[in-house]
């Protein structure tokens, strides 16, 4: 029981047994009958928070990832220069079929799959990025592999492919 409700609970029972000294036992009922229905339900609210609280283990195919690729280093990003590209790696290719989490595509998706899954992902991103600002967004394709620091370049035809550069998170 929080330290909280059982300092009410001796508050109302001071206040009964005040109400009670001075002989009006109907405010010594109210109080006495009122702190313990008080009591009571706040403990409720408490043991449901706390319920609420409890650690789940999560299932990986319930994550949804919004790139199809990472680095295969974090912290690399800042000592690439504007025209530096870096190799990413698929996601997919290090997770089990059975265990793989929606937003990835799978290990036999055509190039055009691979593309339309992380063009949606990184659209979900833009949207939630023109109301916060990250410091840590630059570019990619997902078809190259490769992926570069300048945000600016976002949505410009791939050096290697031709095809958009989508949002891509360093962090």
């Amino acid at each position: 029981m929080p330290v909280v409700t059982i300092v009410l609970l001796l508050f109302w029972v001071v206040m009964a047994y005040r109400a009670f000294a001075r002989g009006d036992l109907f405010l010594a009922g109210v109080f006495a009958l009122g702190g313990v229905v008080l009591t009571v339900h706040r403990y409720r609210a408490y043991r449901a928070a706390m319920e609420r609280t409890e650690q789940t283990v999560l299932d990986p195919r319930e994550l949804w990832f919004a790139q199809t690729d990472v680095t295969k280093s974090s912290g690399n990003n800042p000592s690439l220069g504007p025209s530096d590209w870096i190799e990413t790696t698929p996601i997919n290719a290090s997770v089990p079929e059975e265990r793989r989490p929606r937003g990835l595509p799978p290990l036999d998706a055509t190039e055009d799959q691979i593309y339309q899954i992380a063009d949606r992902g990184s659209r979900l991103r833009e949207s939630m990025r023109r109301t916060d600002q990250l410091s840590g967004d630059g570019v990619y394709c997902p078809i190259c592999h490769i992926a570069n620091t300048q945000l600016s370049l976002l949505r410009k035809p791939c050096p290697r492919c031709g095809r958009e550069l989508l949002l891509f998170d360093w962090t």
